[in-house]
């Protein structure tokens, strides 16, 4: 009896220690919480203030990001975070939050970004769009809500910013309103060619980016912007391209494509093989990357 009585014990304890130890750990992060909003509400020191705010970011709570995002709206929280008289400072504290929560894209920081994006005492300073559309790009997928906003602030003067940030974020609305933009008569057309090599080299290996490129093959384009579509994928000319950028954008290695993004790009060539745009170059570029991609393809199939 002594020895299943003490079996019996250890059992109970064992069962309710995850209870004990577990109460602690939630008023910690409740107290971590208003810790942090005790320094926001209070403190004028700009370092303390980008910490809090940072730290409240990294919780990845949507609680926290909404009470953050409270204070993001205040003309005097923003003014004690960042020395908004300097052309040099007065983001300097607020790109940091907005990084933090970028790396955490829960709904919520495309909610607070949305906000945040209608709010006047945020955009009273439009320095602090960067960092808003670069935060909202990063939360997959993209709403519709979000598609409008950077449709919007294309035609405010942000192509160039948003064509990148819409590839990268790489579902199928940001995706869609790439394509839209490659497709926009109304940009110039070197303009549009420019991003194309910018943005989608550094993803010719992705299953959505390239899908994308064949879906624009696919619309009504001229005839040198669907060119560029095609070598983007099937060919790298730094220098001819980006001239002598130190940090040229360049392209991943075919071997960490999947299958379906290979034979893709294989499909892709083959179709564009007669049509005009394509000439002699391009055309045995074209060949040559097929064959390239059939060789890392047969690898990946033993």
């Amino acid at each position: 009896m002594r020895g299943f009585r003490s079996q019996t014990l250890c059992c109970v304890v064992f069962a309710i220690a995850p209870v004990v130890f577990a109460m602690p750990l939630v008023q910690s992060t409740r107290t971590s919480v208003e810790e942090n909003l005790n320094v926001l509400r209070s403190s004028r020191d700009r370092n303390s203030l980008e910490r809090a705010a940072v730290a409240l970011a990294n919780m990845a709570d949507p609680a926290a990001v909404l009470q953050l995002g409270e204070f993001l709206r205040r003309s005097e929280f923003l003014a004690r975070l960042d020395n908004v008289r300097s052309s040099d400072a007065k983001t300097l504290h607020l790109r940091e939050v907005m990084a933090a929560l970028a790396a955490h894209p829960i709904a919520a920081v495309g909610e607070l970004c949305l906000t945040l994006s209608k709010d006047k005492n945020f955009l009273d300073d439009e320095d602090r769009m960067d960092s808003l559309l670069e935060t909202l790009a990063a939360v997959k997928p993209m709403t519709e809500e979000a598609a409008e906003f950077f449709s919007r602030t294309n035609v405010d003067g942000y192509f160039a910013f948003n064509a990148p940030l819409l590839v990268k974020n790489g579902s199928p609305r940001a995706l869609e309103l790439f394509e839209s933009m490659v497709r926009d008569r109304s940009v110039d057309v070197n303009r549009r060619i420019d991003s194309i090599h910018r943005v989608v080299l550094p993803y010719r290996t992705s299953l959505p980016v390239v899908n994308s490129a064949e879906r624009l093959l696919s619309a009504d384009l001229e005839d040198s912007v669907a060119a560029a579509v095609v070598e983007t994928i099937v060919d790298y000319k730094p220098k001819q391209w980006f001239g002598p950028a130190i940090r040229a954008p360049r392209p991943p290695g075919w071997e960490s494509a999947s299958p379906e993004a290979l034979q893709t790009v294989v499909r892709l060539g083959e179709k564009v093989g007669g049509r005009r745009f394509v000439g002699p170059d391009l055309a045995g570029v074209i060949q040559r990357t097929i064959v390239e991609v059939q060789k890392v393809l047969a690898i990946k199939a033993r």
